[in-house]
This record gives structure tokens, sequence and C-alpha cells, in this order.
């Protein structure tokens, strides 16, 4: 997926953060916005294609590492950002 100049300008100006999402399972980055939750964390939200199209919230920890509330959706080998 790539983001557009426009969608970067769009997510400076909301505050969000540009990011990088890795899956060291296929060694692939997958860029993608991410915005601040109620309690202050990075939070994103990315399609999975399971029977039918779901979004997966991601939480962003400050160590790199990521948080998938859902557990039963972190089969998708996405396991760092940066």
């Amino acid at each position: 997926m790539k983001i557009s100049l426009f969608d970067r300008f769009i997510a400076f100006w909301k505050g969000h953060k540009i990011v990088e999402l890795y899956s060291s399972e296929n060694q692939r980055s997958y860029p993608t916005i991410a915005e601040k939750d109620e309690q202050g964390r990075l939070v994103c939200r990315i399609p999975r294609f399971a029977k039918d199209w779901e979004y997966i919230e991601i939480v962003l920890l400050p160590d790199g590492k990521l948080e998938f509330p859902d557990e039963k959706l972190n089969d998708i080998g996405l396991d760092q950002w940066k």
C-alpha cells in the first residue's frame, strides 16, 4: 500500500504519524497511518481478508513491538514497527 503525498499531508495536519509495519515472517514492510487513541497510544487499523473484509486494530508499543487487542487476529505475521 502506497501512501500518497496528499494523504501524508492530511495525516501530518491531523497529528497522525506515518509508520511502517514489518513482518519478519515474509520480510516485508507495510506503510500505514497511525493515530492516537484516548489513552495516547499509537493505533493503526489495517484491512484483512478472511471470508469478508475486516479491519484489524494494532497498538504500536514504544519499544517497536505490536500489540493485538484481539489475539485471534495475530496470524498475519506482523511483529514490529518503525
